[in-house]
């Protein structure tokens, strides 16, 4: 018996959505590379992540494609387990400053470590400085003029020590970027945007702050003024993070905030120099001090 001509139209069109169906299925893993490839493109080989005890390591470059000539910024990002930290570049009495070696093809350079604003952990009895949040570092790399390479490699050894309250636990990885050579530096938007997240982070001098040190024994006093100063009403939420290793770390600093002049008294460590000449550190604000400036301020003075 023939079908009804209603089923026979509801036949051909399943025979015609499922040929469709099939079309898809081909064309649907070309789609998902495209999407990809963008991706890929900007991770790539500038980027390399390392899963160690206590934290994961990742290094990345702002730039996917460098110019002869051009400066760029690598950012080493340390993301902390549960219960860990890892130290600023002075620890305090214990612990080991993250560090990196780098070994960069002829004529390129590499500056300072640049350190992010500290936070104050423990480390069995001791306090230390260290970052218990996620903490990303920076180096600035300057490429020769003269580039002639396809595509170079940076190689960075890095060291850090991640602790918890009953262990410590020394990492080391050396890092690879390869990085192609083009007559345009192109960027890597998202570590682009790390890059920028964390220098806003960083202390910045304040011209409205002034400051002046003197030693007296084992102790030096640090005193600080200014606009600033003469805002505040209660010295509570104050600290000073020195960023020599020459003073010990009180769990409670001396700080005298009185007329207008905030006063921290620091005492030398055992294993301080005998001639110490300059006072550089971070205090820390309770509030922003401004609507643009950072609640920390970068704070250096000659020690009279």
């Amino acid at each position: 018996m023939d079908k009804p001509r209603n089923l026979l139209g509801h036949e051909a069109l399943s025979q015609e959505t499922g040929r469709k169906r099939k079309r898809m299925k081909r064309a649907l893993p070309s789609l998902l590379i495209g999407f990809a490839i963008p991706f890929l493109m900007e991770a790539g080989a500038a980027e390399e992540k390392f899963e160690g005890k206590g934290l994961r390591a990742t290094m990345r470059s702002e730039a996917s494609t460098i110019a002869p000539g051009q400066t760029f910024i690598v950012a080493l990002t340390l993301s902390h387990h549960p219960g860990y930290h890892s130290y600023w570049k002075n620890p305090g009495t214990v612990g080991m400053p993250t560090g990196i070696i780098w070994e960069l093809p002829q004529g390129f350079e590499a500056g300072e470590l640049i350190w992010q604003i500290p936070e104050r952990s423990k480390m069995f009895k001791y306090d230390v400085y260290g970052y218990e949040t996620n903490a990303t570092l920076l180096t600035e790399i300057k490429a020769p003029r003269n580039l002639t390479q396809d595509s170079i490699v940076l190689k960075a050894k890095a060291s850090w020590m991640a602790c918890n309250d009953s262990s410590c636990n020394p990492g080391y990885h050396t890092f690879e970027l390869k990085l192609p050579v083009s007559e345009k530096t192109a960027w890597a938007r998202g570590t682009r945007e790390l890059v920028k997240a964390a220098r806003a982070r960083l202390p910045k001098p304040i011209p409205a702050l002034q400051a002046t040190a003197s030693a007296k024994g084992n102790k030096i006093r640090l005193q600080i003024e200014g606009k600033p100063i003469q805002a505040l009403q209660e010295k509570e939420g104050l600290y000073f993070f020195s960023m020599l290793n020459h003073y010990k770390i009180d769990p409670e600093q001396k700080i005298r905030l009185k007329k207008g002049i905030l006063t921290v008294t620091l005492s030398k460590t055992d294993y301080a120099p005998d001639k110490i000449d300059r006072v550089k550190g971070i205090l820390r604000f309770p509030v922003e001090i401004s609507g643009k400036d950072s609640s920390f301020a970068l704070i250096e003075t000659k020690l009279d």
